[in-house]
């Protein structure tokens, strides 16, 4: 009976530090889709105003696509594994000789590393929400000056045909 108790507190111990490792893992995982995301927002109609030169520059064939699209898979299984190894390791060679103290360390420096990244993916998305609405304030300029246009060609075929009813009546 005393075998099975302290099993159970052992995995209790464990429990709160694996959850804290996971989380972690989740946080940068969420990181890096921030990113890809923000950077396709950011990005929306730069090759469509930049100079000739520069759009042939960043053309990519297919397979080049294909090839950054699995480096980008790739790259973020190992920022996976990277956020998953540094509290365990460091928490097993500093959090002294007892499991709990160990634990502890392992799920502080976890939850730290939560911090950081939901922190760095908060700023990404600050650059990615300004340079939006840059883009949807420059919109708006040009759909009022396209507004003003049409009101101002409206008024041509009134005005061309009030020019013609003069000329024909003297």
């Amino acid at each position: 009976h005393v075998g099975k108790s302290v099993i159970r507190m052992t995995e209790l111990y464990l429990l709160c530090p694996l959850v804290s490792v996971l989380s972690a893992a989740v946080c940068n995982l969420a990181l890096e889709e921030t990113r890809g995301f923000a950077t396709r927002a950011i990005n929306v109609g730069q090759r469509r105003f930049s100079k000739s030169g520069m759009v042939g520059k960043t053309w990519l064939s297919t397979s080049e696509q294909v090839q950054r699209n699995s480096q980008s898979k790739t790259q973020r299984w190992w920022s996976f594994a990277g956020s998953v190894l540094p509290a365990p390791i460091i928490g097993s060679i500093l959090g002294g000789p007892s499991l709990s103290a160990k634990c502890i360390v392992v799920a502080a420096l976890a939850a730290a590393q939560s911090a950081y990244f939901l922190a760095a993916a908060e700023g990404v998305v600050a650059r990615a929400t300004d340079a939006v609405a840059l883009k949807a304030r420059s919109a708006a300029v040009c759909d009022t000056y396209a507004n003003q246009g049409a009101r101002n060609s409206a008024i041509l075929p009134f005005t061309s045909a009030l020019f013609a009813f003069c000329a024909a009546a003297t």
